[in-house]
């Protein structure tokens, strides 16, 4: 619901410097949110979230950092990853908001390549390309 509103402030934020400056405003299309965004060099602010979500989850998965959250890993014999991030069951929308499950679930979304990348500047790069698109 915040990030909603969050959001919503920066498109009326955008639109009105748009709307605002001469030369952008004397082009005849309309320009979306997505494409005053590019114009003006910013993220949308689900795409920033995303992006150090996941730059913090790959920091404590890889053991950079020490912080308190719970994340499940669960040791795998098969093919794929040493270790599998395990994705609780939630019954109420502020706990699937939290940030552990919030991250867990994007980074299992990620592409295999990109979720086996240990060194932490190669991921951040890999995320930055995903996230821009």
């Amino acid at each position: 619901m915040l990030t909603k509103q969050l959001e919503s402030v920066q498109k009326r934020a955008t639109r009105r410097i748009f709307l605002r400056s001469p030369l952008l405003r004397a082009s005849t299309s309309q320009f979306s949110y997505s494409d005053r965004c590019k114009l003006f060099g910013i993220s949308s602010l689900a795409s920033r979230r995303l992006y150090f979500d996941l730059k913090l989850f790959h920091q404590k998965l890889s053991g950079d950092i020490d912080c308190n959250f719970e994340l499940l890993l669960a040791d795998s014999k098969t093919r794929g990853r040493s270790r599998k991030v395990i994705i609780p069951k939630c019954r109420r929308s502020t706990r699937r908001s939290s940030f552990a499950i919030r991250a867990s679930s994007a980074f299992t979304k990620l592409p295999r390549k990109t979720q086996a990348v240990t060194k932490h500047s190669s991921l951040i790069s890999e995320v930055s390309k995903l996230v821009s698109n």
